[in-house]
């Protein structure tokens, strides 16, 4: 309840301060009212059964755990220091959520209540600081209820904000640096105008913390940035080194990581902050470059199937919901006549240029990198800002305004029926990538009652981050305790730690185990089951057997 709690008291605060502000207070009764219930729903869509809505992934597991090790220990798994970047599967996990959830994990212990509480708690924030900035540039409210509202509420920003996988942390942290860019380019008081200098860069900096596959969208979107910038002197040669210095202080250590990781240098530590070696690289898996044919008919098969994922999805369930792609699927139109219009009048707004050089920055990734929802998240921003262009150009007056308001409303919560309940069941459990929440006692009571467990599943690839993220124990017990590890689709694979045993099928010699309990999914046989177990119950698709 406690978490519940705190964000509905952070909430109100900033509801509050939000309405003493002047331009809200000139905002008519009919916008006032809209706005309260915009940020009522922003707030309640986030909040709603967060931690149960969706079930384990395996990636959250993962990232749950090191958090917790971070905390607890100030190690990761593989016992690295305050690590710039994770090794996780072998090939690398984003720092930047686990290290923010910390807080919680360390205070609450590691549960999905916790650790998801920081892609939450982020999140409204977010809302927050753009809206204030919005408000401060004192662009029309129109525009701002428009933006704010589809940006969102729409289904991409909905479903990544309610769990917590790492890199969709990327465009959280790329709307704080947006609302600080925002207050940069309209104070003309000289110490604030430093300030905020420096905070946008650093946050610009800090998100490639956040997620390592829009590095090549950042190396595009900063000189671009500042190029600008320079042209239309909105800053200065002076502001623009510092500004750019700022940003190279806080990136330095991914800085040397990429030297560790491409260029043959041995890993070391960089103050107190440990620089890793990962064990594989996904690269090839990320990108064209690997596949048959050629670099350009890749590129352009790669940049239709991004557009295709906005409009249609990327077939996973934990980030779109059938018949419900990244955006609405109407939305692509709003999108492209948007995207026209802010050409047209690129001059007339430095936001538009903003948003124009961000989705220029974005093509590299639509090109190279194999589109999903998450490698395609540095686009939220831009997106939806075209699409809320796009729908005030079409909508031009109050009255069809208000047609807007009533269909965008009436398609949200068909979105919300589909995903709160007619999908609940696939959400719940998808494969063995999406663990059903009930998995959690089905081990705290396979652990109690037995000094070994077997753990069998249909596919038992990286089942030890589960029983790892629902019983933490010491990174140091855990170095000691793992078998070597095998090769799996997911990265690196253990598949006996400790007390727990993983595999796909019982085994002949599982009958003498007398004094093991067994977690077994449902329609595995049950033949060589020890003949004295007794069975506990069933939670999601797995059955508990315990000792007599």
């Amino acid at each position: 309840m406690f978490f519940y709690f705190l964000s509905l008291i952070i909430t109100l605060i900033l509801t509050i301060l939000i309405f003493r502000i002047g331009e809200v207070k000139n905002f008519s009764k009919s916008k006032k009212i809209l706005l309260v219930a915009i940020i009522i729903v922003v707030y309640l869509v986030r909040i709603y059964k967060y931690n149960t809505t969706l079930g384990l992934n395996l990636d959250e597991a993962m990232g749950g755990y090191n958090s917790y090790c971070l905390a607890n220990y100030g190690v990761d798994d593989h016992l690295i220091k305050n690590p710039v970047y994770l090794i996780a599967w072998g090939a690398g996990m984003n720092i930047l959520y686990p290290t923010l959830a910390i807080p919680w994990v360390k205070i609450f212990g590691l549960s999905l209540l916790s650790y998801r509480f920081t892609m939450v708690f982020w999140s409204i924030l977010s809302f927050f600081a753009l809206l204030y900035s919005l408000l401060k540039v004192k662009i029309d409210s129109k525009f701002i209820l428009a933006f704010i509202g589809i940006l969102y509420l729409n289904p991409w920003m909905i479903m990544a904000n309610r769990w917590s996988l790492e890199s969709n942390l990327f465009p959280i942290v790329m709307i704080f640096a947006v609302a600080i860019f925002n207050l940069f380019m309209r104070t003309k008081n000289k110490r604030n105008r430093w300030i905020f200098l420096i905070l946008w860069n650093i946050l610009i900096a800090l998100s490639a913390y956040a997620y390592s596959n829009n590095w090549i969208m950042l190396a595009v979107f900063v000189p671009v940035l500042y190029v600008y910038l320079f042209v239309s002197k909105k800053i200065n040669i002076k502001e623009g080194i510092v500004g750019l210095f700022s940003e190279l202080i806080v990136g330095l250590p991914l800085v040397f990581y990429i030297l560790v990781n491409f260029f043959g240098v041995k890993p070391f530590n960089f103050l107190c902050l440990g620089i890793p070696k990962m064990e594989e690289s996904r690269a090839a898996s990320q990108m064209i470059f690997t596949a048959s044919g050629s670099v350009f008919k890749n590129s352009l098969k790669n940049f239709c199937s991004s557009i295709y994922n906005l409009s249609n999805g990327d077939g996973n369930i934990w980030s779109n919901i059938p018949h419900f792609g990244l955006i609405y699927p109407f939305f692509i139109v709003f999108l492209i006549i948007g995207l026209m219009y802010s050409i047209i009048k690129i001059r007339k707004s430095w936001l538009n240029s903003l948003m124009l050089i961000m989705i220029i920055s974005c093509l590299p990734v639509m090109l190279f990198i194999y589109p999903n929802a998450n490698h395609l998240n540095a686009l939220i921003i831009p997106v939806f800002y075209f699409i809320s262009v796009g729908i005030l150009y079409v909508f031009r007056t109050n009255k069809l305004q208000k047609i807007a308001i009533v269909a965008f409303s009436f398609v949200l919560l068909l979105f919300l029926n589909s995903y709160f309940f007619i999908n609940s069941e696939a959400l719940a459990s998808n494969g063995s990538l999406i663990q059903p929440i009930q998995v959690e006692k089905a081990i705290k009571i396979a652990s109690k009652n037995a000094k070994k467990v077997n753990f069998i599943a249909w596919d038992s690839s990286a089942l030890y981050t589960v029983t790892r993220f629902y019983e933490p124990i010491s990174p140091y017990k855990w170095d000691e305790e793992k078998e070597k590890p095998v090769p799996s689709p997911v990265g690196t694979n253990y598949m006996k730690y400790g007390k727990w045993n993983f595999g796909s099928e019982l085994t002949k010699s599982m009958q003498n185990e007398k004094d093991s309990a067994f977690i077994v999914e449902e329609g595995i046989n049950l033949n060589y089951l020890p003949s004295n177990m007794k069975y506990d119950g069933k939670y999601g698709k797995y059955l508990v057997y315990i000792p007599k």
